[in-house]
């Protein structure tokens, strides 16, 4: 097969509709499945994150949690990068918290964050 052939070009040629009565187009070439669709999908974690800080970033015994629009925090719980559960501490509604990494070992972990208005995973390195 010549190299040169834009994937979209052997899409339209050599791949066949999955399914008779899907309503949106699904092509598949080999192993791999492309599908349309009509709306963008946006993630409210996204926009949600960008609003929390961290710091001190890497830590060592505390680790302050802030956000720029006072969004209230439920509960925090922590895992390991092997998705291990560490631990969960529930809160009271506040928008400014200090957690207490002291007992963690040094490495990377992530903080879900549960709040009123949706869950924010942060990337925590304790020294």
């Amino acid at each position: 097969m010549d190299s040169n052939i834009k994937l979209s070009s052997l899409l339209l040629k050599n791949s066949n509709i999955i399914g008779s009565q899907a309503t949106i187009p699904v092509y598949k070439y080999d192993n791999l499945v492309i599908s349309a669709v009509n709306t963008i999908p946006l993630s409210t974690q996204d926009f949600i994150s960008d609003k929390f800080n961290l710091y001190p970033n890497p830590a060592k015994n505390i680790v302050n949690i802030t956000n720029t629009e006072n969004i209230e925090v439920e509960r925090i719980t922590v895992f390991d990068v092997n998705g291990k559960l560490i631990y969960t501490k529930m809160y009271t509604n506040e928008s400014t918290i200090q957690l207490d990494v002291s007992t963690l070992a040094a490495g990377t972990y992530l903080l879900h964050i549960d709040t009123t208005e949706g869950m924010v995973i942060k990337k925590l390195v304790k020294d």
